[in-house]
């Protein structure tokens, strides 16, 4: 049977293939595009580094415009600002696709906060097989930078993932249980990696911090495993958990410094002036309010708060000692 369009009719798997017209792609001036009047979006972050992305790699997703009647500009824009901006920037021409239905601006708003609602980045662990990937396809690692239009060290931060046992991998994507599209719990793709499907929303936290894992990868897999669940469904802070991984690390021999001597000072710099603002905002407490914070509070509470916070003096006072002891030194110059 052959349609009306001159297309013969196909349905495969109960779809209609004739159902979707194939848009035409377009190579367009980018300045012959006006942005989006009364945009939703108001910021617009990483324009640099998308446009070096567009350059090494291309543009993946074409822009949507429509035509307009205005003596400047031939096309207004629907979706994808972010690119048009990109293309401005390094003036490069633009992929679109021209949209050929009559609309109003309510309808373009609509259109453009349909394209853009619920679209989703991709996840740490997605982006550590990308960037493994590119390494065993040859790229150099300056070439896979450019790809993904970010620093070399955010590039190597996500590939050491890859060193991570598998189970913590799946902890580091945000809502993530293996299923298939039908129900069932069985999890290989044609290529036999596991395949993460996310039921729900998003918004899902990853059961693993980021900047955990990244603390766990010089570890034998066996001792990250261990390390990581006594982490993973706590209510353990980052700082507590950075902690223990440090302190198994350097138990272990394992621990690498990728901290400088300078960013450490920096860092204790920054703890004393928290830890005293944070005990001033206490102190500054007249008596009666102070006194108030206490009422309805138990015995057992209060003398969980009394540890805690002689605990905390002692570690700061061992900190003191040791920085006074290199005062007196002489040392510091």
């Amino acid at each position: 049977m052959v349609t009306l369009n001159g297309r013969p009719n196909i349905t495969r798997n109960g779809v209609d293939l004739n159902a979707v017209k194939l848009p035409k792609l377009e190579v367009l001036d980018p300045f012959d595009i006006k942005p989006l009047p009364g945009q939703i979006r108001r910021q617009f972050f990483g324009i640099a580094e998308l446009a070096q992305s567009i350059l090494a790699a291309g543009q993946a997703t074409p822009i949507i415009v429509r035509k307009i009647s205005n003596e400047k500009y031939p096309f207004g824009l629907i979706d994808g600002e972010r690119r048009l901006k990109a293309c401005c920037t390094v003036k490069r021409a633009v992929i679109a696709v021209i949209h050929d239905g009559e609309m109003d601006l309510a309808d373009v708003h609509a259109l453009s906060v349909a394209a853009n609602f619920g679209r989703q980045a991709h996840d740490c662990m997605e982006i550590a097989k990308a960037v493994e990937r590119f390494r065993e396809s040859g790229k150099k690692w300056r070439e896979i930078q450019a790809i993904f239009g970010k620093s070399s060290t955010w590039v190597l931060q996500h590939w050491s993932l890859n060193k991570l046992h598998p189970d913590i991998q799946n902890w580091l994507v945000p809502g993530a249980i293996p299923i298939l599209s039908n129900g069932r719990k069985k999890i290989t793709d044609e290529d036999g990696s596991n395949e993460r499907t996310s039921l729900g929303s998003k918004r899902i936290r990853a059961r693993m911090n980021f900047t955990i894992a990244l603390q766990l990868v010089n570890l034998p897999q066996e001792e990250q495993l261990k390390i990581a669940k006594r982490l993973v469904g706590t209510n353990m802070s980052l700082a507590e958990a950075r902690r223990i991984v440090l302190k198994q690390a350097r138990k272990k021999g394992s621990f690498k410094p990728s901290t400088s001597p300078a960013e450490w000072r920096s860092s204790m710099l920054s703890l004393a002036n928290r830890t005293s603002n944070g005990a001033g905002i206490f102190n500054d407490m007249k008596g009666g309010e102070f006194a108030s914070i206490f009422n309805g509070s138990s015995k057992s509470e209060l003398t969980k708060i009394y540890i805690a916070l002689q605990r905390a003096e002692e570690e700061i006072k061992l900190i003191c000692m040791a920085v006074n002891k290199e005062i007196e030194k002489g040392n510091p110059r």
